[in-house]
């Protein structure tokens, strides 16, 4: 096979791969996952009227420390998060990126999902809930650009961004749930 086309076929492929990755972390590392998330979310409040008041009034919300993507023409990336309904972990997450068109290079940056109502969250656990993340507010690097409001119960929030991307494209996000008893029954089955 010629090296033009196993690069073209692992370019397309990387989507697959990507968004094959785990929902939760592994046990081992879920303690220390956990409270990444928790400081991030102190930090951004603490920082930020804005996001603070989101915090305060969500029903909950899904925080997701690192999020990347990267691409040439075409565009893939995920990120892992924790999931927070009424201020206690019930989960983790995975958001899927996907991105087709003028795309060339990577970013990262914090994403931030805000629930109004047990609604809107019971919609993300079920997996109905996917979007494209790129049409929502962009914050600066301490959040304090924040104009978004609430659609369709949901808030979104990019914080931090990082990175260089040139980005004239169509895509969407697609969100996996999975509950703190689904990871341990998949942790125990891994014992």
């Amino acid at each position: 096979m010629p090296r033009r086309t196993r690069t073209i076929l692992g370019t397309l492929m990387l989507p697959v791969l990507l968004t094959a990755c785990a929902v939760a972390p592994d046990r081992q590392d879920a303690a220390e996952f956990n409270a990444t998330t928790a400081t991030l979310m102190e930090r951004l409040t603490a920082e930020n009227p804005t996001i603070a008041a989101y915090a305060a009034n969500a029903y909950g919300y899904a925080v997701f420390p690192v999020v990347g993507e990267g691409g040439l023409l075409i565009a893939t990336g995920w990120g892992r998060g924790a999931v927070y309904e009424e201020g206690s972990l019930i989960g983790y997450a995975r958001v899927s990126e996907h991105s087709i068109g003028a795309v060339a290079g990577g970013e990262k940056w914090t994403l931030l999902i805000f629930f109004q109502n047990a609604a809107a969250l019971d919609e993300f656990k079920a997996g109905k809930f996917a979007f494209d993340a790129k049409a929502n507010a962009v914050a600066g690097e301490d959040g304090a650009a924040v104009g978004t409001d609430y659609s369709n119960g949901v808030a979104v929030v990019r914080v931090d961004p990082a990175g260089l991307m040139g980005n004239a494209s169509a895509g969407f996000s697609s969100y996996t749930y999975l509950s703190v008893d689904e990871a341990r029954a998949k942790w125990n089955d891994q014992d």
